[in-house]
């Protein structure tokens, strides 16, 4: 069983930089070097840069080796941002599937002192509010990680705040196997970091785990409006794929719940809609399960990881309880979408349909 680290060093202001750079492994002067300047404007520079560059395990490593380099060459001058940037560093962790790395950068964060401050041009009001996204992440990765009782342990003693909280509670609720429909049933239009976001972000996001949960009421809830609003409702494609994946996500809990043993072996196609464009999909199916998921077509601009190590994580008999990837909600949803498809397609019940061989 998965057991969080007690003595993995990890990034603060007060951590030697040699021993952050070995905690990180490979980090080095060349990564302090390749780390952008600190802009005081623009804190979490870095944070976007990985959305579109973030692509892959292996690329969010590296990632997560240049903010430990960050955070050791400006920490001290730039004490109100270790907050955010120790958070930041913990989810990228988590993004490149270094879970153990990623629940010490998370105790990081809920161990800094408590007059630590959280400055201007972050998406957070104060410590409180990033060290509740800190226990979210952490409860996630152990319950991922199936620890589920240190994860329920969190849980049980966590009270939402907002409609995020409850939000990011639920889905580690689902990855631990327990019932979500008391916090999904408070969502609001409300409290994304992302300010501009929360009003679409979070009822869509209630929808797609209500969905994966069976809660077909409340996928009824969310989705139907923001579905009835239509694609043609926004100027900009990410709204526009809003409304196409509440639309599908609302036909598919009509049409009951989706099988996930007993599937036809093969390989089938599926699509949905990313942040941006239509989103393809193989899924292929070995022992009547969900085996392995590769994306086959897609436009994302910025995924940050959620069409490679969150697709190696669809497999087995619950692919739809999954946590998706912090900063890549959307294109995760168009995965998870997709794949439903294609395993609707390899259904017993279903219209027969042709296996894809060559996408």
């Amino acid at each position: 069983m998965f057991q969080p680290p007690v003595t993995v060093p990890v990034v603060c202001h007060q951590a030697p930089a040699r021993l952050v750079l070995l905690a990180l492994a490979l980090a080095t002067w060349s990564a302090l070097a390749a780390t952008p300047d600190f802009d005081p404007k623009r804190p979490l520079l870095f944070y976007e840069m990985g959305r579109r560059q973030c692509l892959t395990d292996s690329a969010c490593a590296s990632l997560a080796r240049d903010i430990a380099a960050l955070i050791a060459r400006d920490g001290k001058r730039a004490p109100q941002y270790l907050a955010v940037w120790n958070l930041r560093l913990a989810d990228t962790l988590r993004a490149a599937g270094l879970d153990r790395e990623a629940v010490a950068a998370y105790d990081q964060v809920l161990h800094l002192p408590a007059a630590t401050p959280v400055g201007p041009g972050t998406p957070f009001a104060d410590l409180p509010a990033v060290r509740r996204e800190a226990l979210l992440g952490k409860a996630a990765v152990l319950a991922r990680n199936g620890a589920l009782k240190p994860s329920r342990d969190i849980l049980a003693t966590f009270e939402p705040t907002s409609s995020r909280d409850s939000l990011l509670a639920a889905e580690t609720r689902l990855l631990n196997g327990d019932r979500v429909g008391d916090l999904l049933a408070r969502i609001q239009a409300d409290g994304h970091p992302e300010r501009n976001w929360g009003h679409f972000y979070n009822p869509l996001r209630a929808a797609m785990l209500a969905h994966a949960a069976g809660e077909t009421a409340l996928v009824t809830r969310y989705a139907a409006p923001l579905a009835r609003r239509g694609e043609a409702a926004e100027k900009w494609p990410h709204w526009k794929s809003v409304w196409a994946q509440a639309d599908q996500l609302t036909r598919f809990s009509a049409a009951g719940p989706l099988q996930t043993a007993g599937l036809r072996d093969g390989a089938y196609a599926g699509q949905s809609t990313g942040f941006y464009a239509p989103l393809v999909v193989e899924a292929r199916v070995a022992g009547g399960q969900l085996a392995a998921v590769r994306v086959t077509r897609h436009r994302e601009d910025r995924p940050r990881n959620a069409l490679d190590g969150f697709v190696k994580r669809l497999k087995g008999g619950s692919p739809l309880r999954i946590d998706a990837v912090t900063g890549a909600t959307q294109t995760c949803h168009g995965v998870l979408l997709a794949v439903e498809d294609a395993l609707r397609k390899a259904a017993p019940a279903s219209v027969p349909a042709r296996p894809v061989t060559n996408p």
